[in-house]
């Protein structure tokens, strides 16, 4: 599992990611144990949540302690534009592109791949141009180089 720069803190902004919530945002109200902890937010129940469950995002709410009612909650989500930040992000950016790719049919694949494949020959292309002056300058030193030494054993 790759390193997670966010810790668990009451105020983090989470974005659920299984059950009957999934795809929505909420704030840990509460860390009931190693496993869980008490989420709430707009349209959402407040209740347990397994980490394994959740995606911590970097924003934090302050002004929270241990389990704040939902009414603070859900004034400070709104105040704070979360969800707005949250379509911002790189998280989200990423989420809905893994969604459009996931929705595709096999046409769609199939173009998605032919323009990859143009794409990396095009650039294929221009660095092999670019490459190709240096590599002959590099040889051409290196053929010196030799030339030199070849010199020296004869002597």
């Amino acid at each position: 599992m790759p390193y997670n720069r966010y810790y668990v803190e009451i105020g983090r902004v989470v974005y659920l990611t299984r059950g009957k919530d999934q795809g929505k945002l909420g704030v840990i109200v509460d860390v009931v144990d190693q496993n869980r902890a008490l989420v709430t937010g707009p349209g959402l129940k407040r209740k347990p949540q397994l980490f394994k469950h959740i995606r911590l995002t970097p924003q934090v709410l302050g002004g929270f302690c241990s389990g704040t009612k939902d009414i603070i909650v859900k004034k400070r989500f709104e105040e704070n534009d979360v969800e707005k930040k949250f379509k911002e992000s790189l998280f989200y950016k990423k989420l809905t592109a893994r969604q459009t790719r996931e929705n595709l049919n096999d046409f769609q694949r199939h173009k998605v791949l032919y323009l990859k494949k143009k794409m990396n020959t095009l650039i294929n292309c221009r660095y092999g141009k670019l490459r190709k002056p240096v590599r002959k300058a590099y040889f051409k030193k290196l053929a010196e180089k030799k030339a030199k030494i070849d010199a020296a054993k004869g002597l």
